[in-house]
């Protein structure tokens, strides 16, 4: 910094030199020597000037210096690509940053003005490095061969490129303001290989308990409070933190980690972050009034205090935080009572159990903020910013399930709401003896670790087995038995003329996609095990996004069988069944786009096909919930419509289901021998769509053998 700060002495430098040249050059400079002397005094502050912005800029300046090699080398595209794709992700990135402002300032947030002034020096950064990337490619295209000056001059402009991206991650930092799953952190251990397993498993433990956080509040919330933006938030930060911890180990057993994959984990922890920014908004607007009841206990922790503000305010944060451990402490207890005392709520015992684990999260808050406010250790804050998020969505989710049970009264459930809005005078001394000293530290850490364990299993065996259950979902035996697979037909004309047992014709878009999605679900299965025809992550990736991308077409199937349901239950079933695969299939779009930009890897790989697998099964989920709407009946749709040809489709199957229900209804239930049948024929199914395997995977080994952490296929598939 101090070298930086000497910036001004290369101005005067310069101007003296240009000075002096001209005076040798009209032959009136006395001192010859003086002009040398000065040129070098001036390139030496050049240089050391360079080395301290490259130190600035890390990884920014070792890849600008990838694409010097690349030009010097006569290979300007290939410095181009590098240039324009790091650009595109920080496109990206900005954008992303521009909605969560443009969402800030419409909730009303009385921080949403300060929010935008950030986006907009976010934007004003973005704008520059733009601007210094068009500089660099047009110096770098004009250069000629061997000329010093050209390549002096693009070296430097390759300096200026790298700061300008350090300078607008800054910004965006800055932006994203406080960092809750302390990735700022990981990222700086990560650069300097000091990355302790105890730090990633908080960052992995803190994403865990956003998540939850997250799924607590959609099921809290009234649907037109951003149900769906929280819920493929929280997927999306499920991808990027798995993505992201796999990059960090790469880059930490990694002797010469390539300056590329530090830029990609730089920009995967920002998208990370930001995604995290903008889920915190939404749980901020869904959980106000918990959120502030937890933040006026742990708050002073939370806050840079000097020692002396640190000590006054002890004491009011073991009254307020004794307070709210008493408070919660008579929720359970008041519940309990209830529960005890009418035979119709013991089903609502879960209820309890919430209210329990909320105790254990208040007791875990006060014990970490008590511990920041006698230590201001930095660890102790490793957990407290996620707990706080948690311990508010928690308690709303509580509340919302005392107001749906029926047989609670007003004044107990008007008492449990006060109780969690810590309200003085709920609390009685003897609830707040027995709370003192509940759940120790020891206890708190060992539930956390295991709630990690258990939501993360390890990623080696995801893979495994996928194939199997992609082949029990699609191509089951009882399917293969299944009536010849319904076609959608291109107009409802041609059902009425079509035989309901045959239903043959042209395959339809459904079934046709069904079919291709088993297909690659087992080409993507081969590819762990090294074989099928894809042979590289570049066909593997393509692969996953066209299987999202035919995710999407359930999705819009669901959604119009849904909207035109005459069944209220049958149509909200089918509606979420569409959403959670809408969400999967975003999710493994995502996969797909980090695998695109990561180094390959096996434990990549098989994240991705697991995510395929978990597309699939929400296909099947959504299939079925589409039978029980159609079995209970639909309306009729716009005519001349897709929905109309969709309602056809349908309608087509109905019809077949209940023709072979009268006709097994005539048969008897006994052979000729006078035995009782023990095998029926199958009913027509939507889930039965695909008859039989693709000729493509006809070539599979019969006993493919064994690899270590697979399990042997079935030898149909």
């Amino acid at each position: 910094m101090e070298t930086l700060g000497q910036y001004q002495k290369i101005v005067l430098l310069t101007s003296c030199v240009i000075s002096l040249a001209r005076e040798t050059a009209s032959r009136q400079l006395r001192c010859p020597g003086r002009l040398l002397q000065m040129a070098l005094t001036l390139s030496e502050r050049i240089c050391e000037t360079k080395e301290c912005l490259a130190a600035v800029a890390g990884s920014w300046y070792s890849l600008s210096q990838q694409v010097f090699s690349f030009v010097l080398s006569d290979d300007f595209l290939s410095g181009k690509q590098a240039l324009d794709e790091t650009v595109m992700s920080l496109t990206g990135t900005v954008q992303l940053a521009g909605d969560i402002a443009s969402m800030a300032c419409s909730k009303g947030n009385p921080i949403s003005l300060s929010v935008w002034e950030s986006f907009l020096q976010v934007q004003a950064k973005f704008s520059c490095a733009q601007m210094n990337t068009k500089v660099l490619l047009e110096k770098a295209a004009s250069l000629e061969g061997s000329c010093r000056v050209g390549r002096a001059i693009l070296e430097l402009r390759c300096v200026q490129w790298a700061i300008s991206m350090h300078i607008l991650l800054g910004a965006v930092d800055q932006f994203i303001g406080r960092d809750v799953l302390f990735l700022r952190e990981l990222r700086s251990a990560v650069k300097n290989k000091l990355c302790s397993q105890s730090l990633l498993a908080a960052v992995s433990e803190n994403s865990l308990r956003l998540q939850e956080a997250a799924q607590l509040s959609y099921l809290s919330c009234p649907e037109d409070c951003g149900r769906s933006e929280i819920l493929a938030l929280r997927e999306e930060i499920k991808v990027l933190v798995e993505a992201l911890l796999d990059a960090s180990n790469t880059l930490l057993v990694s002797p010469l980690s390539t300056a590329s994959l530090y830029i990609r984990f730089e920009l995967l922890q920002r998208d990370l972050a930001l995604r995290a920014k903008a889920l915190l908004l939404h749980l901020e607007k869904v959980n106000t009034e918990h959120l502030q009841v937890i933040r006026d206990v742990v708050g002073p922790a939370l806050s840079p205090l000097s020692q002396e503000d640190r000590e006054r305010r002890k004491e009011a944060f073991e009254e307020k935080a004794s307070q709210l451990m008493a408070s919660v402490q008579g929720v359970k207890t008041t519940l309990q009572d209830i529960l005890e005392a009418s035979a119709q709520l013991q089903s609502q015992a879960n209820l309890l159990s919430i209210a329990d684990h909320l105790l254990v999260l208040t007791s875990d808050a006060v014990g970490s903020a008590r511990q920041l406010l006698e230590s201001h250790h930095v660890k102790g804050n490793l957990h407290l910013d996620s707990i706080v998020w948690y311990w508010s969505a928690k308690a709303h989710y509580l509340v919302t399930q005392l107001q749906a049970v029926q047989g609670i009264n007003e004044h107990n459930l008007q008492l449990m709401r006060r109780h969690l809005q810590n309200a003085r005078d709920q609390c009685s001394p003897r609830q707040h003896k027995s709370t003192a000293k509940l759940f120790p530290a020891q206890e708190l850490d060992g539930l956390s670790h295991a709630k990690s364990a258990e939501t993360c299993p390890s990623r080696s065996r995801r893979g495994s087995g996928a194939a199997r259950e992609a082949h029990e979902m699609l191509l089951s035996p009882q399917h293969q038995n299944s009536p010849p697979r319904i076609a959608l037909a291109s107009s409802p004309a041609k059902h009425e003329t079509e035989n309901s047992d045959t239903g043959q014709g042209d395959p339809s878009k459904m079934s046709q996609v069904t079919k291709d999605m088993a297909t690659r679900m087992l080409h993507m299965t081969q590819f762990l095990r090294k074989k099928g025809p894809i042979t590289s992550k570049d066909q593997l990736v393509a692969c996953a996004r066209q299987m999202a991308s035919d995710g999407q077409v359930f999705v819009k199937f669901g959604r119009i069988v849904a909207k035109h349901c005459l069944d209220k239950r049958c149509s909200t079933e089918l509606l979420c069944a569409a959403e959670q695969t809408h969400t999967i299939s975003s999710q493994l779009s995502i996969v797909a786009r980090v695998k695109a930009v990561t180094a390959e890897s096996k434990s990549s790989s098989e994240l991705l096909v697991s995510n395929a697998q978990n597309l699939i099964q929400a296909v099947w989920h959504v299939l079925k919930a589409a039978e029980a709407a159609c079995i209970k009946g639909l309306q009729k749709p716009p005519p001349d419509s897709e929905e109309e040809e969709v309602a056809a489709f349908c309608t087509h199957w109905r019809k077949t289901l209940l023709w072979h229900r009268a006709k097994e209804s005539l048969n008897s239930d006994r052979d000729e021998l006078g035995l009782r049948k023990t095998q029926t024929r199958a009913e027509p199914t939507l889930t039965a769509m695909v008859q039989e395997q693709s000729p493509q995977t006809k070539y599979t080994p019969k006993h493919p053998k064994p690899i270590k952490g697979h399990t042997t296929m079935d030898s149909r598939l």
